[in-house]
């Protein structure tokens, strides 16, 4: 694996509620121009490019991709990450802390408009473009994500956050306890799936 790269995307936001959800990043849309070293390109990422790891890893939501600063997590259920036809969804029950706090009411207000995905390439997990007006451009077909993001700057303009409708403590936490048996059930098939294999060796 690569180093972790990110790409940051704009957010938009309801009123008054606990519960941010929205597009990481759309499938098959352009970012903005990016920067690896001396190159500039611009980059996509097709459907099904997170699938695996998703099933297979676990994800953070940071604030700005600090790592001391975490807002949610796949195998708590206080993060969902799910693929779709659009994009990959995710929503998160922002915590009842000054950072969740802080989150909320930047969102809220607009001050902070952006959703960043970190992710590593494996190798053969995308295809460069070199030919389009001497502009770069790379499609990632295959990648592990790590975490996303609340950060200022958009990359990916066509993805998206906002504030869901109210729901209940009651509600929040029954769906909280149905995303972390969905990811022990996961792993669990994980589990069984390497015993297969070690058994045929």
């Amino acid at each position: 694996m690569g180093t972790i790269e990110t790409r940051i995307t704009p957010t938009n936001v309801n009123e008054d509620e606990r519960t941010l959800s929205g597009y990481a990043v759309k499938w098959n849309r352009y970012s903005s121009i990016l920067k690896r070293g001396s190159k500039q390109f611009k980059e996509s990422i097709r459907k099904g490019a997170f699938l695996e790891s998703l099933l297979r890893d676990d994800q953070f939501f940071f604030m700005a991709h600090d790592s001391s600063k975490v807002l949610g997590r796949k195998s708590a259920g206080t993060l969902s990450l799910k693929e779709n036809g659009i994009g990959l969804h995710f929503r998160l029950y922002v915590p009842d802390t000054s950072l969740g706090n802080d989150l909320f009411e930047l969102v809220r207000r607009r001050d902070l408009t952006g959703i960043s995905i970190g992710f590593r390439i494996p190798k053969g997990g995308d295809e460069w473009d070199h030919s389009k007006y001497g502009l770069s451009y790379r499609t990632v077909h295959k990648a592990k994500l790590t975490e996303i993001s609340a950060v200022a700057l958009p990359a990916y303009e066509d993805s998206e956050i906002h504030v869901d409708q109210p729901i209940s403590y009651q509600q929040q936490e029954a769906i909280r306890q149905r995303l972390l048996k969905e990811f022990e059930e996961e792993e669990r098939k994980e589990r069984l799936e390497r015993l297969k294999i070690i058994s045929m060796l």
